[in-house]
């Protein structure tokens, strides 16, 4: 895991961000343009006008539930272990459910 860390450090550091002085919206995510430059010289330039989870690119139900579970594994750490499923099965049938304050109750410690 060190050595993966490392090279995502080593990566990083070859990372240059240039806001586009254009968009007006400092929050906005898209557009997107990803310039990259090989050693051997090759440049590549892709657009995105869309990203994955948006409502243009939106995810697949085991997506969501994949992202859901990734994300609690770092901030769930703190609270009961099977909050997170108990949280899924409520999100999943939100209509029956009766106190959405039973949602809240789930996420904190």
């Amino acid at each position: 895991m060190c050595s993966f860390l490392t090279q995502v450090h080593d990566l990083a550091q070859k990372i240059r961000v240039v806001r586009n002085a254009a968009v007006q919206d400092e929050n906005a995510m898209v557009p997107l343009l990803l310039h990259v430059r090989l050693q051997q010289g090759q440049h590549y330039t892709e657009r995105l006008d869309a990203v994955v989870g948006s409502p243009a690119k939106p995810l697949r139900h085991d997506e969501h539930v994949r992202k859901f579970r990734r994300c609690w594994q770092y901030g769930g750490q703190q609270l009961p272990p099977g909050n997170a499923e108990r949280l899924l099965d409520m999100v999943e049938h939100l209509e029956d459910v009766e106190d959405v304050s039973a949602l809240c109750r789930l996420l904190v410690p």
